[in-house]
């Protein structure tokens, strides 16, 4: 029996990617990258577990204080990244919920990555 596999945003995701559809009306960069975006969802919707996982130690403590306790991550072009995690692993039904897109500094701050 497959499972049925759901993705849902996060308000903050589900905003970046109104604006990136807006802007990918005028915009070629952001239309590489909302193309992409919505090639990756259909991805993760035949493979939840597509993206890297991020360790354990290494989850922001914004989203583990969230109850979040896996986190993947899947790249983008120009440098844009999109982090999701996996519910109801145990039931039938897999969610990937998709908590945020942003551009790659963005993510470095998330992160707390240094500069080079």
């Amino acid at each position: 029996m497959s499972k049925f596999v759901k993705v849902i945003f996060s308000k903050d995701a589900w905003k970046s990617y109104q604006i990136l559809s807006h802007k990918a009306k005028r915009s070629k960069k952001e239309l590489i990258v909302f193309t992409a975006l919505k090639q990756k969802i259909d991805l993760i919707h035949n493979n939840p577990s597509y993206g890297n996982q991020i360790p354990s130690r290494l989850i922001p403590k914004k989203y583990k204080q969230q109850d979040i306790n896996n986190l993947f991550r899947v790249k983008l072009p120009c440098y844009w990244r999109m982090l999701y995690t996996i519910t109801n692993k145990e039931e039938i039904r897999i969610i990937a919920f998709v908590l945020n897109i942003f551009n790659h500094k963005a993510y470095n701050k998330l992160m707390k990555y240094q500069n080079k």
